[in-house]
């Protein structure tokens, strides 16, 4: 039998239902709405500062029990972002505060669980998930790497063992090579060319790094006083570690043609040198051929380079001198696969036309030469070449190459890749940050391979104000290229020059080194971008 009762002189009571009465009526159970969430920070959002504050705001006061770092997360992709979880009641704000900095260009994805709940004991009615995009960014390494008071140009960014270098060319003819301590950046090594790396625009010394080891190529400036070999530039290869400095290869004997009595001898001047992941890097430059027949004028070679000798190639030109002029070539590229065969890319006047700058791509077995198809392209400005940037992506070679027109002569970056039968433009057309109005002139593509995916670095000038370094990577997925943040100027008034890129696979960072003019001279400066690691 159901009971009830009324309790007239205090005025309470129980009601049939079992409400608690009070005053003669009823009352409700409680509070049974659960919470919502009424705003995020950042909301849905693109290039968010890594700084930015993570936070949910509810519709009214909850259990800051919890709220916690189980009910409060934030992923990167698959990856869990470590980071405190707090409650401010006072505004009932939820806030999640990473325990590093975040990374840039990256997708996150917050999510607030239906675990949490308000002060009554309601949950969220589901999971609340949002995301947003961090900003690209480009920080600073370190200041200006070279010493004030003279030119400093043509670096190349190098990681032996991870350790963030640069080489490049100081004061027209010294190579300089200055490593990162942690802190700042050390005092330049000693030269190993005495101050006589040749300071023409097809003289820049050039570095790879293998191991702990930085490995050098360069073109020793000539003794105009000379009447014997001394009298030409020559191209010599050196090796660094931090243990024993400089020590010459191939015994510390020229790479290039040695200077004969009879049939005298030629400058030798572009050199590129390559390092495979194990065993002798290889080095390939110009050279003026001093064989009566056939004379090629100036053609490429390249060679293997160990401590004490050197297997050098026959002379390489891919096309025949034409009846009223030579069919020189200009600059060369290299790169190495892992079977040790070498690729050079190589500008070389065309056979037909006396205007016109054929581009080849050539392999080297260490004893043969096999040509990867024909020419990869033309150029109508051969003043003006720039040095082609050769990578092996698995059994692709990737090639980057500026392009003078034949119209204007305005230049654009192209990359393109072999197939295995033909070359093919990426993405169907130049690589660029500006639109065609915008667009002058772009030169000195250079290319990394960033976890097995291509990026080129290139300087592009615009219109009106100046020179700028931009960077992209190519999204295969997508089909196109993708900048990787905007103009790396370290100030954008500034005109800037020549990057290099280099990636380093143990924490994941990429990292660009450019020169930069100060105070009236180009000088050098390195940033990095912080990826994902293994995001």
């Amino acid at each position: 039998m159901r009971h009830a009762w009324r309790g007239r002189s205090m005025g309470i009571g129980i009601g049939l239902a079992g409400a608690l009465v009070l005053g003669g009526g009823t009352c409700d159970e409680g509070d049974t709405t659960p919470p919502a969430i009424v705003s995020t920070v950042p909301a849905d959002a693109a290039a968010v500062s890594l700084t930015t504050t993570i936070s949910a705001t509810f519709s009214e006061a909850m259990d800051a029990a919890t709220i916690n770092s189980g009910t409060f997360r934030l992923r990167a992709g698959t990856i869990d972002v470590a980071g405190a979880v707090t409650l401010d009641a006072a505004t009932n704000t939820a806030v999640f505060a990473p325990a590093d900095l975040l990374y840039g260009g990256v997708e996150y994805t917050a999510t607030v669980t239906a675990g949490v709940a308000d002060t009554a004991g309601n949950h969220l009615a589901a999971d609340y998930p949002w995301s947003f995009t961090t900003a690209i960014v480009w920080e600073h390494v370190g200041d200006q790497v070279s010493p004030p008071g003279a030119e400093s140009e043509d670096p190349t960014m190098l990681l032996p063992a991870g350790t963030p270098a640069v080489g490049y060319r100081h004061g027209s003819f010294a190579t300089h090579l200055v490593l990162w301590d942690g802190t700042a950046w050390g005092a330049p090594q000693p030269d190993p060319s005495g101050g006589e790396t040749n300071g023409s625009i097809y003289g820049t010394p050039s570095f790879c790094a293998q191991g702990t080891t930085v490995q050098l190529a360069y073109s020793h400036a000539g003794d105009a006083t000379a009447s014997d070999d001394t009298f030409y530039d020559r191209v010599f290869a050196y090796s660094w570690t931090g243990t024993t400095g400089w020590e010459a290869r191939n015994g510390g004997d020229e790479l290039s043609v040695v200077w004969d009595p009879t049939l005298g001898g030629a400058n030798a001047w572009e050199p590129a040198i390559a390092c495979p992941d194990a065993g002798d890097p290889f080095v390939a430059w110009v050279e003026g051929d001093v064989a009566p027949d056939p004379d090629r004028e100036d053609a490429a070679w390249v060679s293997e380079v160990g401590t004490a000798s050197a297997v050098r190639s026959e002379a390489l030109s891919r096309n025949d001198d034409a009846g009223g002029y030579t069919t020189a070539v200009r600059t060369v590229g290299l790169t190495v696969d892992d079977a040790g065969n070498a690729y050079v890319a190589q500008w070389e006047s065309d056979d037909a036309d006396q205007d016109r700058t054929d581009l080849y791509v050539t392999r080297w077995d260490g004893t043969d030469f096999t040509p990867l198809g024909g020419a990869v392209t033309d150029d109508y400005d051969y003043n003006n070449l720039c040095v082609p940037s050769l990578e092996i992506v698995g059994t692709e070679v990737w090639i980057a190459y500026s392009r003078a027109n034949p119209d204007d002569y305005t230049k654009e970056i192209f990359v393109a890749r072999w197939t295995g039968s033909a070359w093919e433009t990426v993405g169907g057309g130049p690589v660029t940050a500006m639109t065609p109005t915008e667009h002058f002139d772009a030169a000195n593509p250079d290319l990394a391979l960033v976890d097995g995916e291509p990026w080129v670095a290139w300087e592009e000038t615009d219109q009106d104000s100046g020179t700028y370094i931009f960077v992209a990577r190519w999204d295969a997925v997508a089909g196109e290229w993708v900048l990787e943040g905007e103009r790396l100027n370290v100030d954008p008034a500034r005109t800037a020059h020549d990057p290099s890129l280099a990636w380093s696979e143990s924490d994941d960072v990429v990292y660009v080194a450019f020169e930069e003019f100060t105070d009236g001279w180009p000088h050098i400066f390195v940033k990095r971008r912080l990826l994902l690691p293994g995001g």
